[in-house]
């Protein structure tokens, strides 16, 4: 199924009727209206198959218009359906012709019922008795279906009338004066002018009785008519319906209410995506868990309360959407209020985090992975923003992962650090009391093997503030010493707390100092490439090299590393950029 097709179909429908909607949030599944008459609602839903727009999408149409048009329904626009031409918003606009035209002349019957010896063709486009469906799946009952027409059955133009949408005819049909009377008096009686005067029709049945009580009966109509009165419904009999909650153009929920036992407590039922935040709604809902039969509550106010309640998803997908926006994160299955979250930090660790925000504005429920919890050591509680959470006015969850994201960089980064020098360094002391680095390294100064001995000093704010580097070996050029200063000067002048490392302090300082300009390779860390045995780098001109460098971060890689980490990752391994399109493997 083509998923940008649909909601296409889906913008075309809203720009003509706005009252329409996704039915749990799924686009396949839109629901909504196309004519209003006082209380009355006449409603459609569209459902989208797999191969669609190959083949035409199946409408079900609610039980008031096919009070009003009967149980024959043909639309030309669905039985002529075009892969590329067609479009569902015609079909929806032919419909409401028809209910408009039937709604114009109310004292005309305007069924086009099955007559004797009619064609099969005709009777190939019966919808079912109300309440009962051609296909299946979970659907919202009191709806029908208005199936397509079969590959065989033969579509004509016609010159009149002139409408915007015109009227199909099968085979065998033809649009004539005399051919139109011919099939209206089947019976043998002429079509006269006097037959649009006509009784009007008989009234649409009432829902089935359930008691046999009438007195009881009227109690529960009452109930259905406060609740038709404001929301959009089915009903499968006078106790029972399903009520339709829009709470956003994209988000409505079909809740099912039993209230047959009425004045006592109905049974609510919602879909599986808000059991996670209505997992009890009796205590959940005041109207349920103060209900008392006495004094003869209203199933409406049960539905108005669950209504209020549902609008907070609202406010609650608005605070995701920021968790989206800067974190990789999805929701919990069969959860509309619940995230979990994924924290990657230095050498490719992955920490996970799950939010639930289902009793939001009140503190978010958060738990840590077992790799989380040993890192930080301290429960989600002693959070600062926890700790601040009720006296905070714009109580943001996307700010608790910022700072459990900030964690886990402090307690993280330093590890990483010190593996990563000592894999590339060999000779690397650190002194976490001292919160030093000392560094040996050996290299050559024009024809002479040199040794080199460095401190780094890092702050108690590192990496917010970048490390202090001194060279403790005396070196008798003047000018090489202030080559490593200039080499330093330009990277700590720019440091980055969120990019810049110890590692790219040292890789400046061996540019200054030694004939290859880098260590190694910021991914295996060796000089040789450990797929084609080449260097990273040489001063030998004639030398074959294999090398890379980011272009954001200037980090320097193998090519065969470099490869091998955008092919597997999508992203340099340490600015988490995906790099040009002309630096693709």
């Amino acid at each position: 199924m083509s998923r940008e097709a649909v909601f296409n179909e889906a913008e075309q429908i809203l720009a003509y009727f706005p009252d329409f909607w996704a039915v749990d949030e799924n686009i396949y599944h839109l629901f909504g209206v196309i004519q209003k008459t006082g209380v009355k609602q006449y409603t459609v839903e569209i459902y989208f198959p797999t191969d669609f727009p190959a083949t035409a999408p199946q409408i079900r149409i609610s039980k008031e218009i096919a009070d009003l048009l009967g149980n024959k329904i043909e639309l030309k626009t669905l039985l002529s359906w075009k892969k590329g031409s067609s479009r569902v918003v015609d079909i929806l606009k032919e419909l409401k012709m028809l209910v408009d035209k039937s709604l114009e002349m109310d004292e005309t019957e305007l069924k086009t019922g099955k007559k004797e010896g009619a064609p099969k063709a005709y009777a190939d486009f019966v919808t079912p008795e109300p309440f009962e469906f051609q296909a299946d799946g979970n659907a919202p009952t009191g709806v029908r279906s208005v199936p397509r027409v079969e590959s065989d059955i033969e579509v004509k133009e016609i010159e009149e009338p002139e409408d915007d949408i015109k009227v199909f005819i099968p085979e065998h049909k033809q649009w004539s004066e005399e051919g139109l009377q011919e099939q209206q008096n089947a019976g043998g009686e002429m079509f006269t002018e006097d037959d649009w005067n006509a009784p009007a029709r008989e009234a649409a049945p009432e829902p089935r009785s359930l008691t046999g009580d009438a007195e009881k009966d009227a109690m529960l109509k009452a109930e259905l008519d406060k609740i038709m009165v404001e929301y959009s419904m089915d009903y499968t009999s006078i106790g029972e319906v399903n009520i339709y909650l829009s709470i956003s153009v994209e988000s409505t929920f079909l809740i099912h209410i039993n209230f047959v036992n009425y004045p006592e407590r109905p049974v609510v039922q919602v879909p599986d995506s808000l059991k996670s935040m209505m997992s009890n709604l009796e205590t959940q809902l005041k109207t349920l868990r103060d209900w008392n039969p006495e004094n003869e509550p209203s199933v409406v106010d049960v539905v108005r309360e669950l209504e209020a309640k549902l609008w907070s998803l609202n406010e609650i997908e608005a605070k995701m959407k920021r968790i989206f926006g800067e974190f990789e994160a999805s929701y919990l299955p069969n959860s509309r209020t619940a995230v979990k979250v994924t924290i990657l930090t230095f050498g490719f660790q992955e920490f996970h985090v799950t939010l639930d925000l289902k009793d939001y504005p009140k503190k978010p429920i958060i738990s840590y992975s077992q790799n989380l919890s040993s890192l930080v050591k301290s429960p989600p509680d002693q959070l600062k923003v926890m700790q601040n959470w009720d006296n905070s006015e714009e109580k943001e969850p996307v700010a608790i992962v910022r700072e459990i994201n900030w964690l886990i960089d402090k307690e993280s980064r330093m590890s990483f650090e010190i593996d990563l020098l000592k894999a590339s360094l060999k000779d690397v002391k650190w002194d976490p009391l001292q919160r030093s680095v000392i560094v040996k390294m050996k290299g050559s100064m024009k024809t002479e093997e040199t040794s080199f001995d460095f401190k780094a000093i890092l702050l108690d704010n590192y990496p917010l503030s970048p490390p202090k580097i001194q060279l403790l070996t005396e070196l008798d050029e003047e000018s090489m010493e202030t080559k490593m200063n200039n080499s330093l000067k330009g990277l700590l002048a720019n440091w980055n707390p969120n990019a810049s490392y110890l590692i790219d302090a040292f890789n400046a300082l061996s540019k200054a100092i030694f004939e290859v300009s880098v260590i190694s390779c910021i991914i295996c860390h060796k000089i040789p490439c450990p797929q084609c045995g080449n260097p990273l780098d040489t001063p030998e001109p004639n030398v074959e090299t294999c090398k890379a460098e980011c272009p954001y971060c200037n980090r320097m890689y193998h090519k065969h590393c470099w490869d091998q980490t955008i092919a597997s990752f999508g992203k340099c391994g340490f600015c988490l950029r995906p790099p040009p399109q002309n630096m693709m493997p």
